[in-house]
C-alpha cells in the first residue's frame, strides 16, 4: 500500500511549479498526517474500552 504522505506528496511537491499548488499539496500532507494520528488515537481508545467492562455501555 502506498503511503501518500511519505511517497506521493513529496514527489508531487518537487514537480509543482506554482506556489498555490505547492501550498495545497503541503497542507494535504499535513491533513493526512493529522487524520492518521487521530485514527490511531481513536483505535487505542476503542481497544481500551473493549477491555474495560465498565466502559462497554459507552461504545
Amino acid at each position: 500500500m502506498t503511503n501518500w504522505q511519505t511517497d506521493i506528496i513529496p514527489k508531487w511537491l518537487e514537480e509543482a511549479k506554482t506556489y498555490p499548488t505547492k501550498a495545497l499539496l503541503y497542507m494535504a500532507g499535513e491533513v493526512y498526517a493529522e487524520q492518521a494520528r487521530r485514527l490511531e488515537t481513536e483505535k487505542g481508545k476503542l481497544d481500551g474500552m473493549m477491555w474495560s467492562p465498565e466502559q462497554w455501555n459507552k461504545i
